[in-house]
C-alpha cells in the first residue's frame, strides 16, 4: 500500500493517525483497500481512500436504523444473551447486509456490461455489410 493512500485512510477516518497500534479492524480494512487496488480500483481510475468515506457514510446511516430496530426488540436483554448476540446475532445482520448489497452490485455491474457490450458491439460491422447500430458501411474512414 503507498504511503499516500495510509495517509488518506487517516485522514478520512478508516484507521487512526497512530500507525504502530492499529487495531484488528483497521488492518482489515487495509487489506481490503490493498484489495480493492489489486481488483482494478486504481488511483489511475479515480479511486481513493476518499471513496471510503461512502462506505463509512452508509455504515452510519446502516447503524442509526439499527439502533431503532434493536432497541425495541432488545429491551428485555438479559446478561446471559449479550455473548450470544455479539457472537451469532451481530454477524448474522451483518451477512445479511452483505448478501443484498453484493446482489445490488452484481446486478448494476451485469447491468453497466451488457450496456458497455451492446456499445461495442453497435458499430461492428456484420456479415451484410452494415453494422448492428444498423447503419450501412460506406468503406471511407475517418
Amino acid at each position: 500500500m503507498s504511503h499516500e493512500d495510509f495517509s488518506e485512510l487517516q485522514k478520512v477516518g478508516a484507521i487512526r493517525v497512530d500507525p504502530e497500534r492499529l487495531t484488528p479492524e483497521e488492518e482489515e480494512v487495509l487489506r481490503q483497500f490493498a484489495t480493492l487496488r489489486h481488483s482494478g480500483m486504481t488511483a489511475a481510475r479515480g479511486f481513493s481512500a476518499r471513496h471510503i468515506e461512502i462506505v463509512q457514510a452508509s455504515a452510519d446511516l446502516l447503524f442509526e436504523q439499527e439502533l431503532k430496530l434493536f432497541s425495541e426488540l432488545l429491551t428485555d436483554l438479559r446478561d446471559d444473551e449479550i455473548p450470544v448476540l455479539i457472537a451469532r446475532a451481530i454477524p448474522a445482520i451483518n451477512r445479511i447486509f452483505a448478501v443484498f448489497h453484493e446482489r445490488k452490485l452484481r446486478a448494476f455491474v451485469a447491468r453497466y456490461a451488457s450496456q458497455a457490450g451492446k456499445r461495442k458491439t453497435a458499430g461492428k460491422p456484420t456479415e451484410a455489410g452494415g453494422t448492428k447500430s444498423g447503419k450501412k458501411r460506406t468503406g471511407k474512414t475517418a
